[in-house]
């Protein structure tokens, strides 16, 4: 299957240059094109080209993001989970008890792992929710995500400002309240 794209000005791709100009690529070769340079100088002109292009920008942007997450060891049976942080629940506890934060800009990224024998609950404040293609949590202070057990794990990532967090990765089997 192939692809009909517009190069603005010359790029590298495959061993050589792709001219500025319109080309009739495989769709295959279209990770080629995933540079940040060559992104933003090509135009796709197929209709799953947007999903295609936003699939591109996303795993750039998480890739640019868990370069700089910075690792929070949570040692006591409650904590607030930091944005833009890895959260390694590693408690004497059975259960560690985890709040989303209040406030979280788009984009915003947390990850929660559990480490030893903990297992960990990701509680929400009012109007928030958390979902993925496997469920969604209850919105509110009612609502949790939880492990199953000790070793799993889950990204998270805000797609609406404040309230909507979306599942990006999970290890193990979790717990929508």
């Amino acid at each position: 299957m192939s692809v009909e794209v517009l190069v603005h000005r010359p790029i590298d791709y495959k061993g050589g240059t792709l001219a500025a100009g319109i080309h009739d690529l495989d769709i295959n070769d279209l990770p080629l094109l995933a540079s940040p340079i060559a992104s933003q100088d090509v135009t796709f002109f197929n209709p799953a080209k947007d999903i295609y292009q936003l699939n591109i920008e996303l795993n750039k942007q998480i890739s640019n993001l868990y370069q700089t997450f910075v690792p929070h060891k949570v040692f006591t049976s409650s904590d607030d989970l930091l944005n833009n942080h890895i959260h390694i629940a590693d408690a004497a506890f059975i259960l560690c008890e985890l709040l989303l934060p209040e406030t979280a800009a788009v984009g915003t990224f947390i990850k929660v792992v559990g480490k030893g024998n903990a297992t960990w609950q990701i509680n929400q404040n009012a109007d928030q929710f958390i979902r993925s293609s496997i469920g969604e949590t209850t919105a509110g202070i009612l609502g949790s995500l939880a492990s199953s057990l000790s070793g799993d794990c889950v990204g998270l990532i805000c797609i609406t400002e404040d309230t909507e967090w979306m599942i990006t990765d999970l290890v193990g089997t979790l717990v929508f309240v």
